[in-house]
């Protein structure tokens, strides 16, 4: 165990870093289609086929990463008690929770993502197996102060 210390706050930090970096090409990647709709030119659909490829990276590097956490968890959960503030914080990331009142819209896109294997929903997918089983892994009494934390300061 004496790797712990330095590889999981790295690990964290990675997937945190992969999800804010998903959140903003999925911004980029929508931008990009919207903008190429209404152009309709060559060089907006180089745009999107960019940003959608970047996706796509961060993506893996966040399911690589989510896996990687969840086999912490499954393993070594009661070491993860320093880290839930971060790890609460990854699970509650934007690109990997659906916006709540987001419509039917919203549902059909991760819907279509997740049938044409988009590594973002593969990653959301894993964030929600992740948020389901933390609960059994570790005593609630070990949540309750870095869920609230996490819940009244979310940080950007």
């Amino acid at each position: 165990m004496p790797c712990l210390p330095a590889a999981v706050p790295a690990l964290l930090a990675t997937a945190n870093a992969s999800a804010t970096a998903l959140a903003d090409a999925k911004d980029a990647a929508a931008a990009a289609k919207a903008a190429a709709a209404a152009a309709a030119d060559d060089d907006e659909d180089a745009e999107v086929t960019a940003a959608v490829s970047a996706r796509d990276d961060e993506g893996y590097v966040l399911v690589a990463s989510l896996k990687a956490v969840h086999v912490l968890m499954a393993e070594l959960s009661g070491f993860l008690s320093p880290y839930l503030g971060d790890l609460l914080q990854l699970l509650l990331s934007p690109a990997l929770v659906p916006a709540a009142g987001a419509g039917v819209a919203a549902a059909a896109t991760v819907r279509a993502e997740a049938a044409a294997g988009s590594s973002a929903a593969a990653a959301a997918e894993a964030a929600a197996v992740l948020r389901e089983s933390l609960p059994r892994a570790l005593p609630m009494r070990l949540l309750l102060r870095p869920l609230s934390e996490a819940r009244a300061d979310p940080k950007p």
